[in-house]
């Protein structure tokens, strides 16, 4: 708009006015009595502006409007881009924290089992206290792990509706 408006500045403005009225020239106040005399006039003008030269302020403020405009073109790419950027990198980070959900589920699964194969082992007399407390301390990081890998889905997936705005 702005260099629309530094371009409309080199075109011609036409402009009229009009004014109408009467005059009673009297020495005395009398111009409400009937034989007061009224002297009418009337006045049309019209202005034809055109700009010649303008001592090359105008062209340069419309030089100026231009490259205003490109910046706010390269401006708006350039947030596009950053905007695509951005979906791409919550859009993978919401892909890997899945992955890693499910290979933390996979790992509870499999510490739950070599937990449980230890306490009946140690049931049985061929494992010690030792080895069995190691697979419980185990088992207790897989189960954390799983839990961490859950709040990062959601966490994720919570970034990538906010850029989607769902």
């Amino acid at each position: 708009m702005l260099l629309q408006q530094e371009k409309s500045k080199a075109l011609p403005t036409l402009s009229t006015s009009l004014s109408f009225g009467y005059n009673g020239f009297n020495d005395e106040f009398k111009f409400t009595s009937r034989d007061q005399m009224w002297l009418d006039y009337s006045y049309l003008s019209v202005n034809l502006n055109v700009p010649i030269f303008s001592s090359l302020a105008r062209s340069a403020r419309t030089q100026q409007a231009k490259i205003a405009l490109e910046q706010a073109k390269t401006e708006l790419t350039e947030l596009e881009q950053n905007l695509k950027l951005q979906f791409q990198q919550a859009k993978s980070e919401y892909e890997y924290s899945v992955e890693e959900y499910t290979t933390s589920k996979n790992n509870m699964i499999l510490a739950g089992r070599i937990e449980n194969k230890q306490q009946i082992k140690f049931r049985e007399g061929l494992s010690s206290s030792f080895e069995l407390s190691e697979a419980q301390r185990q088992l207790y990081a897989a189960q954390q792990s799983y839990l961490q890998a859950m709040l990062n889905v959601i966490n994720t997936k919570a970034a990538l509706q906010k850029l989607t705005a769902q």
